[in-house]
């Protein structure tokens, strides 16, 4: 099980793009974590009781820091969800959100069916599509897309390109 500032940092950091980190929460993450770890929905913890819990912890800034959400947010959590903010009910919100990490919600499946693999199949490609594609299979780029001009002085067609005729 992890410790609490850890699994709050991944929560902090969760959407913000690859390689970034995030040391507060905002509003967005912090109904995540309260629905990832089952909070959400379960004793008088709906939208509203959450998003006043926020806005009292988060005064005067836009997002908590891991030491308000200690202090302030865990007690209210727990009171909104077990009816009292004793030790023993800010231990199961803890519990509950150090057992779990942010879930993506998506249904979304590669699929692997024959019409797919022929689609994706670079090889078969004709005309001008097999120009964005080396032989590998791998896109070109902005080369495969492109029509460069040679910007050599001559116009197209030119026979006598490089003599001095």
């Amino acid at each position: 099980m992890a410790d609490l500032q850890s699994v709050f940092n991944e929560f902090c950091s969760f959407g913000a793009g690859t390689g970034k980190t995030k040391t507060e929460l905002d509003s967005k993450n912090f109904k995540k974590m309260t629905e990832d770890c089952g909070l959400f929905k379960k004793g008088k913890l709906d939208g509203a009781e959450m998003d006043m819990i926020f806005t009292r912890c988060k005064n005067p800034a836009r997002h908590i820091p891991f030491d308000k959400f200690k202090a302030q947010a865990v007690p209210q959590l727990a009171k909104a969800v077990y009816g009292a903010d004793s030790e023993e009910n800010q231990k199961k919100i803890i519990d509950a959100i150090t057992s779990n990490s942010p879930k993506n919600k998506t249904s979304a499946k590669a699929s692997n069916d024959k019409v797919v693999g022929r689609l994706t199949d670079t090889s078969k490609y004709t005309g001008a599509h097999k120009e964005r594609f080396d032989e590998s299979g791998k896109g070109k780029g902005a080369d495969g897309r492109e029509d460069k001009a040679a910007n050599d002085g001559y116009v197209q067609g030119y026979q006598n390109k490089g003599t001095k005729k």
